[in-house]
């Protein structure tokens, strides 16, 4: 799981402004690391 975690996270930090809509889409349960 902390290999998914990791990949999700740097989606995130590196896919522009629509990488999490687009996580949180295919994975609902996606909590964004982002928030802080």
């Amino acid at each position: 799981g902390d290999l998914i975690n990791e990949t999700l996270e740097a989606f995130e930090r590196h896919g522009g402004e629509d990488a999490f809509i687009n996580i949180k889409y295919m994975i609902p349960t996606y909590e964004s690391v982002m928030l802080n």
